[in-house]
């Protein structure tokens, strides 16, 4: 391997090779003697016979130059640049920064960063301006001294949530990326701590998600490294007592005290909670096959609050939407188990990203919207709030009890599920492919990790999975775990059994709710902010809503944007301030920017708490309508307010 200077002797000849060099030349290029020079060049020597084609020549009287062909020079320049630390990418570049200066204690310089990553300091100001934005995220903050350095200020506890959002980055990048880790984590240091963690699932009689199986192995493996620094979180004396007599306490302890004899580290009392506070907010995989005669009986082993939380809930949804939710045995233990570990995430302020977030907001909004309606009022009971990433796996769970209760029996088709996204996903996975397939049987639902056992315990005629897979003899299909139109029809053409249920066109909920003075054809507002404060003050002045209704509406597009599908906003705030239940429509003749979506066609809901009867129709009606493109598409034409009236 050569060294830098070595390196970047080889860029000197490469980026100009119209002009031969001198020894001399060269030894002021990159400052230092020409023996030293003259050595390199052998060194240099070695490592073109290994790497390339190109020969380096020296000749007396000419110089010093490259002999070889154009493309083989080029692709000499892109090895050297990689052997020099310049051919990482930009975004490698700015995560290998943070990880650095969290990882640390010491103080980094400009210089340091600059030559470290050969790239200008003007390069690292600008670098720097995005991860100061981006550690604000975590409440961390970085501080750039002249002739001083730059170092992260802030808590241990938000530190570590940091360093795990990068890890987590960088394992789901490219493999140019992934590679950083190993600077990170030893992949000897992995396995020890994978095959405790696997220790810890028989332990408990439960399996931990795919995802939260990484996240737990990066949490310890910081916690190693930052105690070894001598940096140590702090637990509060109450969160200590509450831990200490869980089950998975004991677990994480025995774990710990195996990692401390082979990594050489004493880790105190408030790390051992610590991991135990992050294995308690994990997402785990729940047997779901379990007899229903013994529902009542898995249920003690949840927390009371949790459960009555969760009772409340599946009551309130099936209140509001006329479904009856209460009657499905299978949601409460699965809202309860998904729930337990989403309370401990949220008390102790872990983050969560639902990846598929989006996607569930358009392809379940009315769920989505009915949930978030309700959870105001039960929110304030537990003093805790749920972001929108955590209500969209909440919503999983609901639709899955929506698919089952439409489910037809299966034959004797075997199937088995590989999901690596936990609970919910899986299980809505399961229920929309049981009731859209009368001849499937599903065996299973497992993760990657558990496949290979599942497959050789269930013998499944093919597999159905969400992630990259092979099972030698066994036919996989690869699926969105949304389950897509287009991956219907696929799984549809290898069990021949298919059928797609078409609801008529009508919209009587809308229909019913439209006032001919809450109706805006044609108009061009400048903004969202502009359009939500024209429809609301209409609703105001016509005696619907009072003066707060506007301010709740922002406030709750600030939360959680209202686009759906179709180019369809639906912007609402609470029922608390709506005296009667309406509609403001608005059609605009350009789309205008809602966030980061185009939108055509706004309808402002306003719906008091004695009409929530009223939601499940009218998300029904809307739902229909955005995935309708010919209906958008005459709406958007329409230029009259009788013409919009009679297409309702």
């Amino acid at each position: 391997m050569m060294n830098k200077r070595q390196a970047e002797i080889l860029l000197i000849l490469l980026e100009n090779e119209q002009k031969d060099f001198s020894v001399q030349m060269l030894a002021d290029k990159v400052d230092c003697s020409e023996k030293t020079i003259r050595n390199d060049f052998k060194m240099i020597d070695d490592w073109l016979e290994k790497e390339s084609n190109i020969v380096l020549v020296r000749k007396p009287s000419v110089g010093v130059y490259l002999e070889g062909s154009k493309e083989d020079k080029n692709e000499l320049l892109q090895k050297v640049k990689l052997e020099k630390g310049e051919g990482i990418s930009e975004n490698v570049r700015k995560l290998t920064i943070v990880k650095m200066l969290l990882l640390t204690n010491d103080i980094l310089t400009m210089q340091e960063l600059a030559s470290e990553f050969f790239i200008s300091k003007a390069v690292v100001r600008n670098d720097l301006e995005e991860i100061e934005e981006w550690l604000r995220k975590y409440h961390l903050q970085l501080i750039i001294k002249p002739k001083q350095g730059i170092r992260i200020v802030g808590n241990e506890r938000d530190r570590r949530i940091a360093f795990a959002q990068i890890t987590q980055m960088l394992m789901q990048s490219t493999d140019e990326e992934r590679k950083v880790l190993e600077s990170i984590f030893s992949p000897g240091d992995i396995v020890i701590v994978k095959n405790g963690l696997k220790k810890i699932e028989r332990q408990l009689g439960y399996s931990f998600t795919d995802e939260a199986l990484e996240n737990l192995i990066t949490h310890i493996l910081i916690s190693i490294k930052r105690v070894k620094l001598g940096n140590k979180i702090r637990i509060s004396t109450e969160d200590l007592y509450k831990v200490r007599d869980k089950p998975e306490y004991a677990a994480v302890q025995s774990l710990i005290g195996e990692l401390e004899k082979m990594m050489a580290v004493k880790l105190p009392q408030e790390e051992v909670a610590y991991m135990t506070l992050r294995l308690l907010g994990t997402k785990i995989y729940y047997n779901f096959t379990i007899d229903p005669a013994k529902h009542n009986e898995e249920l003690f082993k949840f927390d009371p609050a949790v459960v009555s939380y969760a009772k409340k809930l599946i009551s309130t949804v099936s209140d509001v939407s006329g479904e009856r939710f209460d009657a499905d045995e299978y949601l409460l233990l699965g809202l309860v188990s998904h729930l337990q570990t989403a309370f401990y995430r949220l008390k102790n302020a872990f983050p969560v990203a639902n990846p598929m977030l989006h996607e569930i907001k358009r392809t379940y909004f009315s769920l989505f919207e009915i949930i978030y309606y309700v959870l105001p009022t039960l929110e304030e009971e537990l003093d805790i709030f749920i972001p929108e990433d955590e209500i969209a796996y909440i919503v999983l769970h609901f639709q899955a009890s929506l698919e089952r209760m439409q489910k037809r029996n299966a034959e004797n088709l075997k199937v088995l599920i590989v999901c690596s996204m936990g609970i919910g996903m899986s299980q809505l996975l399961q229920t929309k492919l049981e009731r859209k397939f009368h001849s499937l049987n599903i065996v299973g639902a497992t993760s990657v990790n558990e496949a290979k056992k599942e497959i050789q315990t269930k013998n499944p005629d093919f597999i159905i999975s969400t992630v990259p897979f092979e099972s030698e003899g066994i036919p996989i299909i690869k699926v969105s775990p949304l389950l897509m139109l287009d991956e219907e029809r696929k799984i549809d053409e290898f069990i021949h059994s298919y059928t797609n249920d078409k609801d008529q066109l009508k919209y009587p909920a809308i229909r019913l709710l439209l006032d001919e003075d809450l109706m805006f054809v044609n108009v061009q507002p400048k903004s969202r902010a502009e359009l939500i404060e024209q429809l609301a003050d209409a609703m105001e002045e016509k005696g619907f809503t009072d003066s707060r209704y506007k301010e709740s509406i922002l406030q709750r597009e600030q939360q959680s944007s209202t686009v759906i599908n179709g180019g369809i906003a639906i912007p609402h705030g609470s029922p608390d301030f709506v005296h009667e239940a309406r509609i403001a429509v608005a059609v605009f003749n350009e789309p205008i920017q809602w966030g980061n979506n185009p939108v055509s066609i706004v309808f402002m809901l306003a719906i008091s708490h004695k009409d929530k009867g009223l939601l499940k129709e009218l998300f029904k009606d809307i739902s229909r309508l955005a995935d309708d493109e010919q209906a958008l598409t005459k709406l958007k034409e329409l230029k009259t307010l009788p013409e919009i009236l009679d297409f309702f």
